[in-house]
């Protein structure tokens, strides 16, 4: 297949990319600054959503690379660069968030190996996604089991009322953006 393209196609395309970035980051850094204004009262509002009961976990899986196999409980690649989807990593700006670890485990397989490599074991093809080179070469799977003693059930909407309470308020934006004029 080839494609056709032309010098004012490219550079549309790079004048929407920038419009694009730039709404996202303008996005951004309004709820940023309305989180930080919060923060007390957010962290507060958790804190007190926090479930007397604890959660208690059987067969439960994970995925640690191979060099990390006797310590598989470890935490220390869960701070690696900017962190991973439910904490902050070393490579984020240490003077507004500070790094913490995270032990990501996962009801399934499959899931802990999302968590991991961002894929499932599902075949795509006649071939598994470790045959075809698409994930590192050794990992080790484990089934844990345990109990979490500070557990917010999202499930409920009672769990979640003084968080929402407060961002409920929040502005999106100042100044109104909208996508597609921006791209017009």
């Amino acid at each position: 297949m080839v494609e056709r393209t032309t010098t004012e196609l490219i550079a549309l395309g790079e004048n929407a990319d920038v419009k694009i970035t730039s709404y996202h980051c303008r996005l951004f850094f309004e709820l940023e600054r309305q989180r930080v204004e919060n923060q007390t009262k957010i962290f507060t509002a958790l804190r007190e959503s926090v479930s007397g009961r604890p959660f208690t976990f059987s067969k439960w899986a994970r995925i640690v690379t191979a060099r990390h196999m006797n310590i598989p409980l470890s935490t220390v690649g869960s701070v690696g660069g900017v962190g991973g989807r439910f904490n902050y990593g070393k490579d984020i700006n240490k003077t507004q968030f500070q790094p913490f670890n995270a032990l990501y485990i996962a009801e399934t397989h499959d899931v802990a190996l999302c968590e991991k490599y961002g894929f499932t074991s599902e075949l795509s093809s006649e071939f598994s996604n470790q045959q075809l080179g698409l994930g590192p070469s050794s990992h080790n799977y484990i089934r844990i089991k345990g109990e979490v003693h500070s557990v917010i059930d999202i499930r409920k909407a009672k769990s979640l009322r003084k968080f929402v309470n407060i961002i409920k308020h929040f502005v999106m934006m100042r100044r109104p953006l909208n996508l597609q004029q921006l791209l017009a």
